[in-house]
C-alpha cells in the first residue's frame, strides 16, 4: 500500500455518517487524529501550548504559529481548529478536488483508491527544514501541506 494510503475498512471508518463517501472534513478529522498522538501528551484529544512546546523547539515563531492555529483563543488546539486549518490549506483542497472524479465534493472508495492518497497527507503541525527554521511547507507526521 502506498504511503498515506488507507485500506477500504479504514475508509469506511472515516465515513462517520455512513453515506459511503468521505467529505473533506471527515478526511481532515482522520488526518488530524492520525498525527495527534505525536503531540497530545496527556491524551485529552487537544494540544496545549505546553505540549506544543515540548514537542516543538521553543521560539517566538512557534508560539505565534500556535496562537494563529488556536482560533477560539482558549489556549488549546482541538479537532475543530485542526479541521479548519487542514481544510483551508490550498494543497489539501486541490488534492481533494483532483481525486473527486465525479465532482460531488466527496470521495467515494473508488475515487480514493484510484487517486494519489499521499496528496491528502496534510496535518496540523508543519515540519521544520533541517536548518531548524520554521516553515509552513511539508507537514510533520507524514504530511505535505502548508
Amino acid at each position: 500500500m502506498a504511503l498515506g494510503a488507507i485500506d477500504q475498512p479504514t475508509f469506511a471508518l472515516i465515513d462517520v455518517d455512513g453515506d459511503g463517501r468521505v467529505s473533506p472534513s471527515e478526511m481532515a478529522k482522520y488526518k488530524h487524529a492520525e498525527g495527534l498522538a505525536e503531540i497530545d501528551l496527556d491524551n485529552d484529544k487537544r494540544v496545549s501550548l505546553s505540549e506544543w512546546k515540548t514537542v516543538r523547539p521553543v521560539s517566538p515563531s512557534e508560539e505565534a504559529l500556535f496562537a494563529r492555529l488556536d482560533l477560539n483563543r482558549d489556549g488549546y488546539l482541538d479537532e475543530s481548529e485542526a479541521v479548519a486549518h487542514i481544510t483551508a490549506q490550498e494543497g489539501y483542497r486541490a488534492a481533494f478536488q483532483k481525486m473527486d472524479a465525479n465532482g460531488d465534493g466527496h470521495l467515494h472508495w473508488e475515487e480514493y483508491a484510484a487517486g494519489d492518497a499521499s496528496s491528502l497527507n496534510v496535518t496540523l503541525v508543519p515540519a521544520k527544514p533541517a536548518t531548524g527554521s520554521l516553515t509552513t511547507g511539508p507537514a510533520a507526521m507524514g504530511g505535505t501541506g502548508n
